[in-house]
């Protein structure tokens, strides 16, 4: 995972969701989400709104977010997210 604080592994990010110390009680696009597909490797961007609970601090977000994901044995799979804040005079 790639963020504004840096590069961070997945596993992290899922260990923390798995304990339940990482919660989201709110995620949605903000317009079209963009799909672009080449071969066994697919690129998805998309704006999206969230609120997060971290260590008993709520946290609300509005970022871009592009995830590259590789087909392998017929699944998809994620192997990079990268995370921008979207900026006030962003188009969706």
């Amino acid at each position: 995972m790639v963020s504004e604080s840096g590069t961070e592994p997945g596993r992290r990010f899922l260990s923390l969701v798995a304990s339940g110390e990482l919660t989201h009680s709110a995620m949605d696009t903000v317009g079209e989400i963009r799909v672009r597909v080449y071969g066994d490797t697919a690129i998805l961007t998309a704006r999206v709104t969230n609120t997060a609970h971290f260590a008993g601090e709520q946290f609300d977000a509005d970022e871009w977010t592009t995830d590259v994901l590789v087909r392998r044995g017929g699944k998809w799979r994620c192997v990079l997210t990268h995370t921008t804040p979207a900026g006030s005079n962003t188009s969706e």
